[in-house]
């Protein structure tokens, strides 16, 4: 519990000395497992999936939020509420923004089971696989072959552990 508020305090989304309580805790790991099983989809077929949907839906339902004057004419959605919950109403507010404008579809989840974490795919054709292409595309490239057959049968390249991001909310096997 202790690195969920670490992390919402990093962004801003909890007050000096809040602490989230067990029920803050598992709403959020609960938000966070039906947005990874939502981006897991193809954008096309997310629709499709009605128990994909309800389990989004209702892992966003204690996160209520409320519209506000956004400036220049625009509007936003805000937490209704107050206290460390209202913390995690930002991610629903995104997830419902980029449902709005279309730009959900480029939320993806990095192919590599190592990694797991949330990306925003910028490539013109949107259709990156991985977070950090230059680690993870080499990572996963087929051993090199000779004469029919693998020159190393357990070729890998070494990934630092630095090269991983950290501290990404969708991450963790939790």
């Amino acid at each position: 519990m202790s690195a969920l508020g670490e992390w919402m305090k990093q962004r801003g989304w909890l007050e000096r000395g809040a602490v989230p309580s067990q029920r803050t805790f598992d709403a959020a790991l609960r938000l966070r497992g039906a947005i990874r099983d939502y981006l897991k989809c193809e954008p096309a077929d997310c629709h499709r999936k009605p128990a994909i949907i309800e389990a989004l839906t209702g892992a966003m339902a204690p996160f209520s939020l409320r519209v506000a004057e956004g400036g220049k004419g625009g509007m936003k959605l805000l937490s209704a509420e107050a206290g460390v919950q209202a913390g995690l109403s930002p991610i629903v507010a995104e997830i419902y923004d980029g449902s709005a404008n279309s730009t959900l579809d480029r939320v993806k989840t990095c192919a590599a089971d190592e990694c797991q974490c949330v990306f925003f795919d910028r490539s013109k054709p949107g259709t990156r696989r991985w977070c950090q292409s230059a680690l993870w595309a080499i990572a996963k490239k087929p051993a090199p072959i000779v004469s029919g057959k693998s020159a190393r049968p357990d070729w890998r390249p070494d990934i630092p552990a630095s090269s991983l991001k950290a501290g990404c909310f969708l991450r963790g096997r939790a």
